[in-house]
């Protein structure tokens, strides 16, 4: 309990009361508003961005988000609460007609941001005035809502052009793996050559690598890095050379000017539009043996 976990290794907790070391004389405060080390050490709310919302703001240790422009928002402000649905779909959804949270009642559909009297026949929905849609079939395009287009309600790295049962399913983007199910709630999309360094998907989805310092190498998991190097993201990069070549630092962020762009740890951190020198010159030096 008096010890944190820097550069994958245990260390004395030398910090004050609410607290946490983060990285060699870095002290942060997770609990409070942060919102680079929001909850953890390295929890940037700016990267982890929920659906059609992001967030800049930290309270209490917990992200904070808002909507995207043209989006509404009916629920709460954490990522596990906020609920972004489009502004026009106010108009057409039944459970949030002309306003969040505004039900119609079995036999009413929501048209033009009003609840009307369903009049069409059974299985089907009313979505303007004489136009009756299957909501609840196969239409892409008024997919278990009316004019809910699939295709034009992406998810993360995502996209969807077919309806199943009134619900669009997804497929991952070209360069993405998908880790999940089909829907925009289950679709997990991350980049397949993270599978690569990814610990907790190491060389295929799910796999997950154990131990006090967990590494994947090569899409092979590892037991830990040898004393010279420095655990950072799953992969064992040599720590004289860690800024020098990887551009980042004891905490394993990136340097100011760069960033992991291209999705891949094992060759560091890029250099940003504007910033100053190239990224991963030094891709794989850090690496041992997957055995190691």
């Amino acid at each position: 309990s008096d010890e944190s976990c820097v550069s994958g290794k245990c260390q004395k907790n030398t910090c004050g009361t609410g607290q946490t070391l983060c990285a060699l004389g870095s002290c942060k405060t997770l609990n409070g508003t942060d919102k680079d080390n929001c909850g953890a050490c390295n929890y940037a709310c700016a990267n982890n961005p929920a659906p059609n919302a992001t967030s800049n703001t930290c309270k209490d240790g917990v992200c904070q988000y808002t909507c995207d422009t043209n989006y509404t928002n009916c629920g709460g402000v954490t990522a596990a609460s906020i609920k972004c649905i489009k502004t026009t779909d106010l108009q057409t959804d039944s459970n949030n007609c002309g306003k969040c949270n505004n039900a119609c009642k079995s036999d009413e559909s929501c048209v033009s941001g009003k609840c009307q009297k369903n009049t069409c026949g059974t299985g089907q929905t009313l979505c303007a005035l004489g136009s009756c849609k299957t909501i609840n079939g196969t239409d892409k395009d008024n997919c278990g809502a009316c004019n809910y287009a699939c295709s034009n309600n992406p998810a993360t790295n995502a996209t969807s052009d077919t309806c199943a049962a009134g619900v669009c399913q997804y497929t991952c983007n070209t360069g993405y793996k998908n880790c999940g199910g089909t829907t925009i709630a289950s679709v997990n999309c991350i980049k397949t050559e993270s599978l690569q360094t990814d610990p907790n998907n190491c060389g295929s989805c799910g796999t997950k690598c154990t131990g006090d310092t967990p590494v994947c190498i090569s899409g092979v998991c590892s037991m830990g890095c040898p004393s010279s190097q420095t655990a950072c993201h799953g992969q064992c990069f040599t720590t004289s050379i860690l800024t020098s070549m990887f551009h980042m630092k004891e905490d394993c962020s990136c340097d100011t000017g760069y960033e992991n762009a291209n999705g891949n740890w094992a060759d560091g951190c890029e250099a940003t539009s504007g910033g100053g020198g190239g990224g991963g010159e030094g891709e794989g030096e850090g690496e041992p043996d997957p055995g190691a």
